[in-house]
């Protein structure tokens, strides 16, 4: 009995042993697989906070070049442009709330806020054009109290939100656990359609400064 004890202990002992190297190369698989979710985890992460950082910054980039042109066309210094950006956003929540639907409020807030800088061009903007920009510093900032306390009024100081629309509410899935709003891409690629735009005009009315300044030179030999 003590020898079968043995040899039965001995074989344990050796199924035991035989089946270490299986236990361990499906340890270390699973191991590799939690390492590569964490390194894809990881990627998704960094993609996502990357294309908020690009959308966020084509943003500014839309503000300040709108800033520019008005400075550089008009020969105003607006600092009420943010202001201006301000009021077209609520306009748009505003019109979302009524009419129901983001698409046709945008076309609608784009007018209204053309009319309100027509009317602010007539009444304010024409006659600081040439006055110093310190002149001009002094009325945009005004305006800029203006616009916060009658958007305080009217809206409150609450935080809104405006519903996206059915087009844009799904999501890019990026991994198992992760995805992206569809909208933010579609903004993403606004901005970056309406940054191209810009810089393909300005290159635009370079060539023509160019040709303009040679036709000059031309005609006055």
């Amino acid at each position: 009995f003590q020898a079968e004890d043995g040899i039965r202990d001995i074989g344990v002992t050796g199924v035991q042993t035989c089946a270490l190297p299986i236990w361990c190369g499906s340890q270390s698989a699973v191991g590799l697989r939690r390492g590569l979710q964490a390194r894809l985890m990881d990627f998704a992460n960094f993609s996502i906070q990357l294309l908020n950082s690009v959308q966020y910054g084509l943003l500014l980039f839309l503000l300040a070049a709108g800033l520019t042109l008005i400075f550089g066309i008009m020969g105003v210094v607006n600092l009420a442009h943010g202001s201006f950006y301000m009021l077209g956003a609520y306009v748009a929540y505003a019109l979302t709330s009524k009419i129901g639907h983001l698409f046709w409020a945008l076309p609608l807030g784009a007018v209204l806020g053309f009319a309100l800088g027509w009317l602010l061009e007539k009444t304010l903007y024409r006659h600081f054009y040439q006055r110093d920009h310190l002149d001009q510093v002094l009325l945009t900032f005004g305006l800029i109290y203006i616009f916060e306390e009658c958007r305080s009024i009217i809206w409150g100081d609450d935080v809104h939100n405006v519903g996206i629309p059915d087009a844009l509410d799904w999501s890019i899935r990026l991994t198992d656990t992760l995805s992206y709003p569809a909208y933010r891409v579609f903004l993403l690629g606004v901005c970056l359609a309406l940054a191209l735009g810009l810089r393909s005009e300005e290159h635009t009315s370079e060539l023509q400064s160019r040709q303009y300044l040679v036709c000059r030179l031309l005609l006055e030999k």
